[in-house]
């Protein structure tokens, strides 16, 4: 059986791909920069999670916290890649 955190991650990964996919070339430009934000945002609610969590002695809330933060760093690399793909078209 897949844990939760793992399978938040899948599913957000997942959501990010697809996302970045369907855009394709006709994709607005702001998307990159919206997904660099959202990146960003993803990126303090998972510190924040992953402080409360050690504060707490709460291991899962931890784990939620430092997931939140991969994602928000992959989605941020992807909005930045997607920018830079786009700019040179």
């Amino acid at each position: 059986m897949v844990s939760p955190a793992r399978s938040n991650w899948i599913f957000a990964v997942n959501r990010i791909v697809s996302r970045t996919i369907e855009s394709g070339e006709k994709g607005d430009l702001n998307m990159g920069r919206e997904d660099v934000a959202a990146g960003k945002v993803k990126q303090i609610k998972g510190k924040a999670n992953d402080v409360v969590g050690a504060v707490r002695g709460d291991t899962a809330q931890q784990i939620k916290g430092k997931v939140q933060k991969a994602v928000g760093k992959l989605q941020e690399k992807l909005g930045k890649t997607d920018r830079s793909d786009r700019s040179r078209r």
